[in-house]
């Protein structure tokens, strides 16, 4: 009897550590995984790239003559504009935004800033930013001194209205992190006002270079005054263009967006973290930041096991783009996503997406400058990728292949200005979404 007890009591003892073993096992294997993939961190710059080129004009108008830069080398630029001229010419501003190109002040009026009192320079930076409120519908961010003027009185109060305030000889801030580089080769592209103009333009590849080869140094900063070139001028920077978009570790930004990056990557926290066998989990959040002033995506690095494929990412249950990059260091993908609150979720769960982005709301304006379409596009299971529109006029038919959603408006909103035509007969907007899918509409 004594010895079949101590049977009994040997089978449980073992069925016990059998049990124990199974769960220990179990939760070893997923610790393994929290300790052995690195929680997502956001990159320096958009894509992971590891530098960025921003190039601004001042003075705006002339600069629709360089428009050829976004088609032809993938370049995007700021207008600095005087804001006061803006009220005849709003076209001018939407055609730049839809066009994928940023709107910044350059104040309400063309005045030295360094003779200037407080009192005026107060009133001329309000002014300038409800302005571009009014006429655009955002807040613009950056600062441009005219004539590069300013003084210790007007430094002190541009941060109160900006996160930048750029001049020639002067950059005030309240980034504190800003620039991220060394100040000395976040290089402005010309010693004089003249910006971007004769010699000068000879000597843009070489000092991009420069700050290339200094380690550290990551951000190039180029502005001029595109109303000052002539032929010659044109054709030599077209050439530096050229040399300096074969980069390929260069974000090609503008000067609002990039900064609006750095802000939001500095209030970007990432919690509830979690990795499982089959998916990753974070939450990201950006305390205390309004998130529509800055409503710009920042780039996630989120390390996968090496044996992860076929992977889906969800923003808050949408699907979104991702770019997977493997090297001798490990495994990772690089995700773009606003934060808000959200759930981020990467599975290698199959996840099916079979619905198009939906357009609605086509709309025409017709002004003296121009045509005005403008039209909605969402997609409730993906991310809109691409957009553009045909129309009809009653001087021909033509193809608008590249429309964006503005950086700084946080809705669905797109558009397109026509300049040359007087009458639209019919439009055709096609969208397709993250996963393929195209929608289409027409107000045939």
């Amino acid at each position: 009897m004594k010895r079949k007890w101590l049977y009994q009591v040997l089978i449980l003892t073992i069925s016990l550590f059998i049990g124990l073993s199974s769960n220990l096992a179990i939760i070893c294997d997923h610790h393994w995984v929290e300790s052995s993939i690195l929680p997502p961190v956001v990159t320096v710059f958009r894509d992971d790239h590891q530098h960025a080129f921003m190039l601004g004009w001042d003075d705006e108008m002339d600069d629709l003559r360089f428009s050829f830069i976004e088609d032809e080398f993938g370049f995007r630029h700021t207008s600095f504009a005087v804001t006061g001229r803006l009220n005849d010419s709003v076209f001018w501003g939407l055609d730049m935004l839809f066009r994928g190109h940023d709107i910044q002040s350059h104040s309400s009026e063309h005045l030295h800033f360094a003779r200037l009192n407080s009192s005026r320079i107060e009133l001329l930076l309000g002014q300038s930013i409800n302005d571009i409120e009014r006429l655009y519908g955002y807040t613009p961010i950056v600062f441009a001194y005219p004539f590069g003027s300013h003084s210790s009185e007007s430094d002190s109060i541009i941060p109160n209205y900006f996160d930048v305030g750029r001049g020639i000889g002067s950059e005030k801030t309240n980034r504190g992190a800003w620039p991220i580089t060394s100040r000395s080769c976040c290089l402005h592209s010309a010693p004089t006002c003249n910006g971007i103009t004769g010699d000068v333009v000879d000597r843009l590849t070489i000092s991009f270079e420069e700050m290339l080869n200094n380690e550290g140094h990551r951000a190039y900063k180029c502005y001029g005054h595109s109303g000052w070139f002539n032929a010659r001028e044109r054709e030599q920077f077209e050439k530096e263009l050229s040399k300096i978009a074969e980069h390929d570790n260069l974000w090609l930004t503008t000067w609002g967006e990039a900064i609006a990056y750095q802000v939001v990557r500095d209030h970007t926290v990432i919690e509830d973290y979690h990795t499982y066998s089959e998916n990753i989990k974070f939450k990201t959040v950006a305390p205390e930041l309004n998130i529509s002033r800055y409503p710009v995506p920042v780039t996630y690095r989120v390390e996968i096991p090496r044996d992860w494929d076929n992977l889906a990412v969800l923003d808050d249950g949408r699907i979104i783009p991702h770019k997977i990059v493997e090297n001798s260091s490990g495994k990772y993908l690089l995700l773009n996503s606003t934060p808000r609150g959200q759930i981020i979720e990467i599975t290698t769960q199959r996840v099916v997406d079979t619905t198009g982005p939906v357009i609605s709301g086509i709309h025409i304006t017709y002004t003296t400058e121009g045509v005005l379409v403008l039209f909605e596009v969402s997609d409730f299971h993906g991310t809109v990728c691409d957009v553009n529109m045909t129309i009809v006029t009653d001087i021909g038919s033509f193809d608008f292949d590249r429309i964006v959603n503005p950086t700084f408006w946080s809705n669905n909103t797109y558009g397109r200005v026509v300049f040359n035509a007087s009458d639209i007969y019919a439009i055709t907007v096609m969208a397709s979404d993250s996963s393929g899918n195209i929608g289409v509409s027409s107000n045939e």
